[in-house]
C-alpha cells in the first residue's frame, strides 16, 4: 500500500490505466451524469452568446468529463481559468512595444532577446503583457493532482493552493531551440519561477477544488480517492490474471507422446526394431499425413499415444476473476451490470435508485462548479449579461415512469411545455422553429385550397348566371312571338292560347287535348311566368308556356348550345328550373324519334326471284 499521497496518486493511475475493470467503471461515471445544457432566459441573443461560449469555445462538457475523470481517479480535481493576453516585447532604447509574434526573439532562461522593429537594437526587452477581452481565447484548464500541494488551515479550513512545476518544464524552457512554444505565451510569473526555482502560489479566487468526500482525518487538504478501497482487489485480480496466463501458456496445448506398444501374445518391439529407424519413419508419416490427411499408412506393430497436459480447462481461474471483479466494481459504488450495460429498470429497482442518488450527487458538485465558478467570472471578464444556466436533471435512461407522469402533469395543464418537454429529452428552442415553420407552410397550404376552391365557386356561379340570362332571353323572346302570334289570330293577349282553344272546341275534344304542363324559367313578373287572375289564376301560379314558345326555346337552345355541352347545360338547369330541363328533354326526344320515322324510303326496289327467271 502507499505510504504517502503523492505515491497513492501514481498507483491509483497506473490501476486506472491497466485494470480492465476499474477503467471502465470510471469512465462510466464520468460520462453518463453528464447532460445537455439548459439555459434559463427568454432573449436568443443572450442564450446564443452564452451556449456559442460554453459549448463552442470551451467545450464545457468535455472538459467536465476530464474533471469527473480526476475526480474519480485521484479524488481531486483541480481547475483554473487562463485569461488571454497579447506579450509585447519593449525596447530598452526607445520604448517601442513590439509584438512578439512580429520580430525574432529567443529566450535564454532570463529574459527575451530580440530586435527592435522600430530602431534596430538588440538588447534584452522588458515584458508588457496586456489582457485582452477575446472571447475565443479564453480557455479552461486542469491540473495535474500530483503537481498541487494544497495547504490548509485545519482551525479556520482556508487553503493555499501551490503549484510545484515538474522537472521536465523547466529542462523544456531551458531549452533554446524548442521553448518558443512553451514561453511564448505562458505567463511571466510562471517563468519567473522556473527562473529562480521556485513554487507558485496560485490565485484562490482563479482555482476550483473538487474534493471526493471522506471522514475527517488529520490530512484533509486532499480528498481520498476511492480506488484506495479496492487497491488489494485490484491486486487480487492482478495474481489471478498472471496464474490464468500461466496456465494458458503451459496447460492449454497438450504435448503428444507416440510410442510402439507390443502386440497380444508378442514379444515387444523393442528387442528386435531399431526405435531410431522406427521413429525415422513415424516422423516421415506425420509430415505426410499434414499434408493428405485422407492417406493411409501401415506400420508393423500397434502404436499408442500418450498425451500430456491439456487440461487449461479443470484449471482456469475464470469463476476467480468474474468474483473479484463483482467486488471491485462494488466497491466503486455501481452494481456489476453497469459495467457491461445489461442492467435494466425492472431488473434491480433498489439498486438503481441507490445508483442514481450517486450520480446526482456528482451531477450537483459540476453544477456548482457551472453556476459557483466559471458564469460568475465569465460575466465579470467578458461583462456577458446575466443568465441562469444548468445541466439537465439526471435521470436514468430507462424512466418511463417518470416520463408518463410529467405528460400526465401536462395534460391537466399543472407545468409548461418547456419543462415536459426538457425532461423528455427535447431542444425547446429548436421545436419552436420547427412549430413555426409547419404553421406557415400549413396556413399557405389552407390559404391556397381556400382561394381554389373560391375561384371554383366562381365559376360555378358566373356559368350559372350567364345560362339563367340566357334562358331568360329564349323566354322573353318566346313570349313576345306568342304574344304576336295570339294577336294577329285575334286572341285576346291576356287569356292563354288553351284557354280560347277550349273555348272554341267541344268538351271531349278538350279533354284529349293536354298541353305540357312545363313552369317558366323567366324572370318573376313576366306574363309566361304568372297566370293572370282574369284567366282565372291566384297571380302566383306558373303557367307552363305555349307549345309556340317552347318550340321557339328548343331551337334557340339547339342554336346556341354546342351538342358536347347539351347534357351539362341541361343538368345546370335542372337545378333552377326543373321543369323546364325536363320539358326541353321530351321535346328534343320526340324531336329525334320523329327524324327517325322520317328516314327516306329506298329508291329502288329490291330485286324478285321470278323476274330472274324470266330474264332467264
Amino acid at each position: 500500500m502507499p505510504t504517502t499521497l503523492k505515491e497513492m496518486f501514481r498507483w491509483c493511475l497506473f490501476l486506472y490505466l491497466t485494470n480492465s475493470t476499474i477503467g471502465p467503471v470510471v469512465r462510466k461515471k464520468a460520462s453518463y451524469i453528464l447532460t445537455d445544457l439548459v439555459y434559463s432566459t427568454t432573449s436568443e441573443r443572450v442564450k446564443s452568446v452564452w451556449k456559442n461560449l460554453l459549448e463552442t469555445t470551451l467545450k464545457l462538457k468535455e472538459f467536465e468529463f476530464v474533471m469527473l475523470i480526476d475526480f474519480e481517479v485521484f479524488g481531486n480535481s483541480f481547475a483554473s481559468i487562463i485569461y488571454p493576453f497579447d506579450r509585447y516585447l519593449v525596447c530598452p532604447r526607445c520604448d517601442f512595444q513590439n509584438p512578439i509574434r512580429a520580430i525574432k526573439w529567443q529566450y535564454d532562461g532570463n529574459g527575451f532577446i530580440g530586435t527592435c522593429k522600430n530602431c534596430k537594437t538588440t538588447a534584452t526587452m522588458k515584458v508588457h503583457d496586456k489582457p485582452v477581452r477575446n472571447r475565443k481565447r479564453i480557455r479552461l484548464h486542469r491540473w495535474f493532482p500530483q503537481y498541487i500541494e494544497p495547504k490548509r488551515n485545519p482551525i479556520t479550513g482556508r487553503t493555499k493552493y501551490l503549484l510545484r512545476l515538474p522537472g521536465w518544464m523547466k529542462a523544456k524552457v531551458s531549452n533554446q531551440k524548442i521553448n518558443k512554444i512553451y514561453v511564448e505565451d505562458t505567463p511571466m510569473e510562471f517563468l519567473d519561477a522556473i527562473r529562480d526555482n521556485k513554487i507558485i502560489e496560485l490565485d484562490i479566487d482563479n482555482i476550483y477544488h473538487m474534493k471526493a468526500e471522506s471522514v475527517s482525518m488529520e490530512e484533509e487538504s486532499f480528498g481520498v480517492p476511492q480506488i484506495l478501497n479496492v487497491m488489494k482487489d485490484a491486486w487480487l485480480h492482478q495474481t489471478f490474471k498472471k496464474a490464468q496466463e500461466a496456465i494458458a501458456l503451459e496447460h492449454v496445448l497438450p504435448l503428444t507422446l507416440v510410442s510402439p506398444m507390443p502386440a497380444p501374445g508378442t514379444p515387444s518391439p523393442h528387442m528386435g526394431t531399431d526405435l531410431a529407424t522406427w521413429r525415422g519413419k513415424m516422423q516421415n508419416i506425420f509430415s505426410q499425413w499434414r499434408r493428405d490427411p485422407n492417406a493411409l499408412f501401415p506400420v508393423p506393430f500397434p502404436v499408442q499415444i500418450s498425451q500430456v497436459r491439456g487440461d487449461a480447462q479443470a484449471l482456469s481461474v475464470h469463476n476467480d476473476i468474474n468474483m473479484v471483479r463483482q467486488q471491485i466494481a462494488g466497491g466503486l459504488d455501481v452494481p456489476p451490470d453497469f459495467l457491461y450495460g445489461n442492467l435494466t429498470w425492472s431488473g434491480g429497482n433498489v439498486t438503481l435508485r441507490v445508483l442514481e442518488n450517486l450520480l446526482i450527487n456528482r451531477l450537483s458538485g459540476v453544477n456548482n462548479m457551472l453556476n459557483g465558478w466559471i458564469t460568475p467570472r465569465m460575466r465579470r471578464f467578458l461583462i456577458l449579461p446575466f443568465c441562469e444556466i444548468r445541466h439537465k436533471d439526471f435521470k436514468m435512461a430507462d424512466d418511463i415512469q417518470q416520463k408518463n407522469i410529467a405528460l400526465q402533469l401536462r395534460a391537466s395543464n399543472s407545468v409548461s411545455d418547456q419543462t415536459v418537454l426538457e425532461e423528455l429529452g427535447f431542444d425547446v428552442s429548436k421545436e419552436e422553429r420547427i412549430k413555426e415553420r409547419e404553421m406557415d407552410k400549413r396556413l399557405a397550404e389552407m390559404r391556397k385550397q381556400q382561394i381554389s376552391q373560391a375561384n371554383t365557386e366562381s365559376e360555378v356561379n358566373i356559368i350559372r348566371a350567364k345560362n339563367q340570362v340566357e334562358i331568360a332571353r329564349i323566354q322573353r323572346v318566346a313570349a313576345e312571338e306568342d304574344m304576336a302570334a295570339q294577336q294577329a289570330q285575334g286572341m285576346a293577349p291576356g287569356m292563354p292560347q288553351e284557354a280560347q282553344q277550349g273555348a272554341q272546341m267541344p268538351p271531349g275534344a278538350q279533354q284529349a287535348s293536354q298541353p305540357l304542363q312545363i313552369p317558366p324559367g323567366g324572370p318573376q313578373g313576366s306574363p309566361m311566368n304568372v297566370m293572370p287572375p282574369e284567366a282565372g289564376g291566384n297571380g302566383m301560379q306558373p303557367r307552363p308556356p305555349s307549345p309556340m314558345a317552347l318550340q321557339h326555346m328548343v331551337e334557340m337552345f339547339l342554336k346556341s348550345t354546342p351538342v358536347h355541352e347539351r347534357d351539362y347545360q341541361l343538368n345546370i338547369l335542372s337545378e333552377t328550373d326543373p321543369l323546364l330541363a325536363k320539358s326541353i328533354r321530351d321535346q328534343l326526344k320526340a324531336m329525334d324519334m320523329g327524324q327517325r320515322h322520317m328516314m327516306a324510303l329506298p329508291e329502288q326496289k329490291p330485286p324478285r326471284r321470278g323476274a330472274e327467271v324470266a330474264s332467264i
